[in-house]
């Protein structure tokens, strides 16, 4: 069953989408290719339908989906990522240092 990390946010000022969205799919390319991601969402802009739209406590403009074929595979890209290893970190970096406000949460298939 597929794991998903939703993750929702702000670009910091004076970044531009396409410089997050190049950050992100370098960074998804090598975990695919390292076997520790199954695919990266397209980036998406939040719309605020005044009927759909019920989240009023959080004011992000951005979000993306990352969906792994387990939580095995996530955990694996986790740890991955805390042992600091290149070229695996400066990617991460090149993605997280473009973001404030970054709110993740996780779900399973059922």
């Amino acid at each position: 069953m597929a794991y998903h990390m939703h993750t929702i946010f702000n670009l910091k000022p004076g970044v531009a989408a396409d410089a997050f969205q190049s950050a992100l799919a370098d960074f998804a390319t090598h975990l695919c290719g390292n076997d520790l991601l199954l695919e990266v969402g397209t980036l998406g802009r939040r719309h605020r339908n005044p009927s759909l739209d019920t989240d009023k406590e959080r004011d992000h403009e951005f979000f993306v989906t990352m969906t792994f074929s387990s939580r095995s595979q996530a955990d694996n890209a986790v740890e991955r990522i805390r042992a600091c290893s290149e070229p695996l970190l400066a990617l991460h970096r090149a993605v997280y240092g473009k973001v404030r406000d970054q709110v993740f949460t996780c779900f399973e298939d059922i």
